[in-house]
Order: C-alpha cells, then structure tokens, then sequence
C-alpha cells in the first residue's frame, strides 16, 4: 500500500505541514518548486507583507483550537513574483487536547482572477457603450431583468424615471 506521502508527490499538489511557530516541517516537491525551500522555513516569509498578519490570525486559530479548518485568499511570493492563493489550513495532529500541527493545502488561483478582471473590464466596456450611443439600447439578462439601459430609451418611451433605477425590473 502506498503511503500518504507517496500519494502527495503522485498528486503534484502544494501541500505542507506546519507548527504553531509558523514553521513548515513538510512541504511536497509541488510546492518546494513554487519557494525555492525544503523544510524548516516559515511560511508566512513567501506571503506578501500584507497577508502576514491574516496568517498569522488564521494559523493562531487553529492552534487555539477555536476552528478545525480555514480557507484563505492570500497572495504568495513564487519566485518573488506575486501570486494568488486559495490556502486550506486544517488542524492537524495532537497531543491530547493541544493542536501541535497544521496542515495546508495551496491553489493557485491567478487563472481565475485574471478572468474575472477582463470580464469586468468588458462588463465596463459594455456598459459605456450603452451609456453613450445616441439609440436606445437596454440589455436583459437570462431571466428577462434589465441588466442596462439608457437615457436614449427612457426618452423614447416616456420613461420619466432615470435609466440607473430601471435595473432589476422586468423587461416585459
């Protein structure tokens, strides 16, 4: 039978081992490859300075035994580059009633936010688009609700009311 450290590296997924300290003891070749250490580092060096203290409040609360596991958005150094992260973190094991390790499981998550920025980019685009051409234009959504609309509509429809409070409403 395989171990559970063979499945991890067979797995290619970032995930470590830590203590109270911050301190990793294990991290999987998947990570190691991300921060450039082994073990025997702290985790919270590859955060940006920013995300230190989050960690540090999060990491505290599983050792404190006041939650058995967390999900966290941070942004890590890979490479010195900045990255986002989605960070499990999940008591790990005992000694009696006293956490003594954590362990965390990492996704990269910068896909996801790259395409979310260009949707909102083209949501923007769109919605100056709407805004300025001199027609009427309103856009609905899937469920027949306005999504926007503009001055040029209202007027061509004796919409007294402004186009910005017409969102939500039926279009039929």
């Amino acid at each position: 039978m395989a171990s559970l450290e063979q499945l991890l590296r067979a797995l290619d997924e970032p995930v470590f081992e830590i203590d109270a300290t911050g301190q990793v003891s294990y991290a999987t070749p998947a990570l190691t490859a991300w921060v450039d250490h082994d073990t025997d580092w702290i985790f919270s060096e590859v955060l940006e300075e920013g995300d230190r203290a989050r960690f540090a409040q999060m990491l505290g609360r599983i050792f404190d035994g006041k939650t058995a596991t967390l999900l966290l958005e941070l942004t890590m150094l890979v490479h010195g580059n900045p990255m986002p992260v989605e960070l499990k973190l999940v008591r790990g094991d005992r000694d009696g009633e006293k956490v003594i390790s954590a362990v965390g499981w990492l996704r990269d998550v910068s896909m996801e936010r790259a395409k979310e920025a260009a949707a909102n980019v083209q949501g923007t685009h769109l919605l100056d688009l709407v805004e300025n051409i001199s027609d009427a234009c309103v856009v609905e959504n899937a469920e027949g609700s306005v999504e926007m609309v503009n001055a040029a509509f209202c007027e061509l429809f004796h919409v007294e009311a402004a186009p910005q409070s017409l969102v939500g409403t039926a279009c039929s």
